[in-house]
């Protein structure tokens, strides 16, 4: 009796030990993001309200971002022509963020991933248009960069 006793304590204590705990992300660091990125994949998913899939577009090129390492400034540069705009870096419910503004136009992108060589951004908005004004309830786009200056 005082052996059951004693295995049935000890498989609570394994079951209970086994708890897995939530993997939190690491805050990113100024120094990993004040670089040259340049855009390798971008990912375009369009939903409707039941979260079926209506369409996707995706590229293998696009802008360059070059994050100041003194301000918090980036210039975007895209066919030859560049605009400066302002960045944040943000924490939030455990999620990092980098925020790019420019006037009234704010866009929020999570940083869903980042090493030293790469990263992805993520972004969801809401009743987006896609192909010949088709709306779609849910835009889903992921950004995928490479800094070429750590190779």
């Amino acid at each position: 009796m005082k052996n059951f006793i004693f295995y049935s304590i000890l498989v609570l204590f394994v079951f209970v030990g086994c708890k897995k705990d939530k993997k939190k992300p690491k805050p990113i660091d100024q120094t990993i993001i004040s670089t040259t990125w340049l855009t390798v994949g971008v990912k375009q998913e369009y939903f409707n309200e039941t979260g079926s899939k209506l369409f996707e577009h995706s590229a293998t090129t696009g802008p360059q971002y070059k994050f100041s390492k003194t301000s918090n400034t980036v210039r975007i540069t895209e066919n030859n022509q560049s605009v400066e705009k302002t960045y944040q870096l943000e924490q939030s419910k455990g999620k990092n963020y980098v925020v790019i503004s420019s006037g009234t136009e704010t866009e929020r992108y999570e940083i869903i991933d980042y090493t030293d060589k790469t990263m992805s951004w993520k972004q969801e908005k809401s009743n987006q248009t896609y192909e010949d004004g088709k709306l779609a309830a849910k835009l889903v786009t992921q950004i995928d960069f490479h800094c070429p200056c750590r190779d």
